[in-house]
């Protein structure tokens, strides 16, 4: 009789989502964000949520170094690959 080892048992993330129906957690948080981003660009132009994400902080600077990515640029960058031009 073979016994089974851990190897035998693991199976890819791709595969285990294929069996469940389900997506990845980074692309249904992608798809949530660009959800919120098209909420919010429907609300009027005096609306707390849209005045803040619009807005340019004054004298806001960023690190020296490799910059980390803003919220506009994750959102691009989803909108890319989600396939939204």
């Amino acid at each position: 009789m073979v016994s089974a080892t851990r190897q035998d048992e693991l199976i890819s993330k791709s595969r285990l989502n294929e069996n469940c129906g389900s997506i990845p957690l980074s692309r249904a948080i992608m798809r949530e964000r660009l959800r919120w981003l098209g909420h919010i660009l429907w609300m009027n132009d005096n609306r707390l949520p849209k005045t803040v994400l619009f807005s340019q902080p004054s004298r806001a600077k960023r690190k020296a170094g490799h910059p980390q990515l803003g919220w506009e640029d994750i959102v691009k960058k989803d909108a890319r690959e989600m396939g939204t031009p």
